[in-house]
């Protein structure tokens, strides 16, 4: 699943937004999931430029999530995965509820 949209940054193009792979073997007593999340956005910072002396925009861009993991979930039960930095400024949590079948 991917939700967000291309950014041409330096000659290449690069995906921002949310992409989520999945793949799930389905067992009788457990669930083996093989996930990977990533999250990302374009960051647009004015810089004054010497010569025009007016601002140039200058874009990056800021993972803000990137995980791979495998989970063995029992039946019946399920996970969360959560992104917190505690005691930073300006930090945003991500999390993910997994219940599968």
């Amino acid at each position: 699943m991917y939700v967000g949209g291309p950014i041409s940054l330096n000659g290449s193009t690069t995906d921002v937004g949310l992409k989520l792979d999945c793949f799930a073997r389905v067992h009788s007593k457990s669930t083996d999931l093989f996930v990977n999340v990533t999250v990302s956005e374009a960051l647009t910072n004015l810089a004054v430029t010497a010569a025009a002396q007016r601002p140039a925009a200058s874009v990056s861009i800021q993972t803000n999530l990137d995980i791979a993991a495998r989970l063995q979930i029992p039946k019946g039960s399920g996970a969360l995965l959560l992104n917190s930095t505690p005691g930073e400024a300006n930090h945003r949590v991500f999390g993910a509820l997994i219940d599968p079948p």
